[in-house]
């Protein structure tokens, strides 16, 4: 058949793929109008419900502070640097400090930051939104805790959690940063909750609004350029080298598809660089025995607590991860790290190189690259992503972001 043919079929083909994604953006818009307006309602009515809540007489003059972090652990990871300066502020070192806390975080506060709050409350999210013998337990006892002040420092708050948390514990004054949802009325909803409000700045990292944050609260300015973790002292799990895979990601659309991740594993095999190990939560485990039975790559996923994963990434020659907690993690090891990202929340999330940490790179999805350079390479947040995005990610030009960020001279590509 003539070429031309082909070349007419070819552009009906990407039209067709670009009209699903534009109607999966579409869905998902008037999905999350829907989920607002819900949420909106909800929120009044847990709101009205704590407002019958008995306040309780204050027994002693001690001075108590609740500090709310409920979101999971990459966001703990870019904040725990952070958490000495209220201990060490005048302002502050005369309280009594709680930690309200996300309970998949508790290992790593156990083992790096429990000595600097004084008390911590671990919540069960499920449970917080399934249960409401639970959820009520909860508010009564953040009301019995006798608040004097409440922080709280997470970037974005969702309303059901953060916010109906504060007003539980009922303390006259409490704050946080301006709300960065979409839509407007659900932060004014959130924002006007707050005694004080710090100016929420969107071009900063998250690991910079942090550090703006905790100046703003605490009045210390805490001069570190990055997330770390010292070292724990944990020897190679292995013998050999390694480049660690995280393939797990919170989002289906924000997961490499498999039949990169093997192409990937190739490419490393075939060019004697260190062995590649591939991580994940139990969620990932299914992807992860493809992988391995594709490439015979070395298997720990759902083998390890969250702190042998420490061990793991801080002893990596490399890590390669998808746009989740673990690469947080390996930035905090000082391992190099490639993230391969759709592009949601990227100024937030994914602009290391850009905050000045050159051990990190970003390969970008080609449709966030279109809607990125057509905004003239500004900032832009709210971005949408689908799951097929990362397909247009390539396993070469993922290899070939890791071989220049080690320094290794060029290589040929696994064969087909």
């Amino acid at each position: 058949m003539p070429d031309f043919f082909f070349s007419g079929y070819n552009n009906i083909f990407r039209f067709l793929l670009l009209m699903i994604r534009d109607i999966s953006v579409i869905l998902r818009k008037i999905q999350r109008a829907k989920a607002d307006r819900r949420l909106a309602a909800l929120f009044l009515d847990w709101k009205r419900s704590l407002e019958k809540l008995p306040v309780p007489r204050r027994k002693d003059g001690a001075k108590r502070l609740l500090l709310i972090r409920l979101d999971d652990i990459g966001d703990y990871l870019l904040f725990r640097n952070f958490l000495p300066a209220y201990k060490q502020s005048a302002a502050w070192s005369q309280y009594e400090i709680t930690f309200l806390g996300n309970g998949v975080v508790k290992p790593l506060f156990d083992m790096l930051d429990q000595s600097f709050a004084d008390n911590a409350i671990w919540v069960d999210k499920k449970h917080y939104f399934n249960n409401a013998d639970y959820r009520n337990e909860l508010w009564q006892q953040l009301r019995n805790g006798q608040f004097d002040v409440v922080i709280n420092p997470s970037r974005t708050r969702p309303l059901l959690l953060d916010d109906i948390c504060m007003l539980a514990a009922g303390a006259p004054d409490s704050r946080a940063a301006g709300n960065t949802f979409k839509n407007p009325y659900i932060n004014s909803l959130s924002d006007q909750c707050y005694k004080q409000l710090f100016k929420n700045d969107p071009v900063l990292h998250e690991f910079d609004f942090n550090k703006a944050f905790v100046k703003w609260s605490t009045g210390i300015e805490w001069n570190i350029c990055r997330p770390e973790i010292k070292r724990t002292g944990s020897g190679p799990l292995i013998e050999t080298p390694y480049i660690l895979l995280c393939i797990g990601a919170a989002h289906k659309s924000r997961r490499w598809p498999v039949s990169q991740w093997v192409r990937f594993v190739q490419f490393i095999q075939q060019n004697s660089l260190p062995k590649a190990v591939i991580a994940g939560s139990t969620a990932d485990a299914a992807l992860a025995a493809d992988i391995e039975k594709m490439t015979g790559a070395i298997n720990i996923t759902g083998k390890t607590t969250l702190t042998e994963v420490i061990g793991w990434m801080e002893n990596a020659d490399a890590a390669v991860c998808n746009d989740s907690m673990a690469a947080h993690l390996a930035i905090s090891c000082n391992t190099p790290v490639i993230i391969v990202s759709g592009g949601n929340n990227y100024p937030r999330f994914t602009t290391y190189e850009e905050a000045g940490i050159k051990n990190a790179k970003t390969v970008y999805a080609k449709p966030f690259l279109k809607k990125w350079k057509a905004n003239k390479q500004q900032p832009f947040w709210h971005y949408t992503p689908v799951t097929r995005d990362l397909s247009t990610v390539s396993a070469e030009e993922v290899f070939a972001a890791l071989h220049k960020l080690l320094k290794h001279q060029p290589v040929e590509g696994p064969s087909s």
